[in-house]
């Protein structure tokens, strides 16, 4: 019995390469045209060797076996990885694909994940091409704000620090979450950041600074995740945020 179990593994990995490799070409869309420079900019800075992920994908050969996760978990958007709640605040370092980025992924693996351009209805056959140059991360450098300062604000109601807010920074347990609103002495409410806890703790750069004049407060509210989002006066765990203000005193 385990002999023919085994030649029936064979024959079944035998028809699934045979399968692939006369998988037809469909899409004009290609790695070495639009999709590494989409991998070089939001993937490869963990996917890679010495990165946070234990799967690299700096190159197709390595992608291209992983097409449709990979296409599962951006059109999810579980991938790339990013902390906060998307349509709270606005961040100048979100890895976030854009709607025309998600596209072109989906478009490459739908039709064939292929390297580079053939005709479309070619058979993807796997042809040995020019040795790959893997990718190397684009360069995520800090928004350049020049001297910062930093206060660390608890969780709950409390008067905010008068100066120009360039970043937020959460400190909090995993499973945990922080939403972040400024209210302004004339009345104007601002959210800036619904965030999730995070190992290290990861600082969020605001695409357009917030000048919070005296007399702001902040609203931080404290969540939990079990099995849906509580918000919650009592905070159990260690929850707080460090704001990051340009310039090293306070304003006056």
């Amino acid at each position: 019995m385990r002999i023919v179990a085994a030649l029936l593994g064979v024959a079944l990995l035998l028809t699934m390469s045979g399968a692939r490799a006369h998988e037809r070409i469909t899409t004009a869309v290609t790695w070495d045209r639009e999709i590494s420079a989409i991998f070089r900019a939001r993937c490869v800075n963990c996917h890679r060797d010495g990165g946070a992920s234990s799967i690299p994908l700096t190159t197709w050969a390595e992608a291209r076996p992983w097409a449709r996760a990979i296409r599962q978990e951006v059109m999810t958007r579980q991938m790339p990885i990013w902390n906060s709640s998307r349509g709270y605040g606005d961040f100048s370092n979100d890895p976030s694909l854009s709607p025309f980025e998600i596209a072109l992924v989906a478009a490459w693996v739908d039709g064939g994940a292929p390297r580079s351009f053939v005709p479309k209805g070619s058979p993807a056959i796997r042809l040995p091409g020019p040795p790959e140059v893997p990718l190397v991360p684009d360069s995520i450098a800090e928004p350049s704000h020049g001297p910062t300062r930093e206060t660390v604000v608890p969780c709950g109601d409390r008067p905010a620090p008068a100066g120009r807010l360039v970043g937020l920074r959460p400190e909090l347990a995993e499973r945990r979450s922080v939403r972040v609103l400024a209210r302004l002495p004339n009345g104007r409410q601002e959210s800036l950041g619904w965030f999730h806890g995070s190992k290290p703790a990861v600082s969020y750069w605001l695409r357009t600074p917030l000048t919070v004049p005296a007399g702001a407060t902040l609203h931080i509210a404290f969540t939990v995740a079990a099995p849906r989002l509580i918000e919650s006066s009592h905070v159990p765990d260690p929850c707080r945020v460090r704001l990051i203000y340009q310039g090293t005193t306070s304003a006056p």
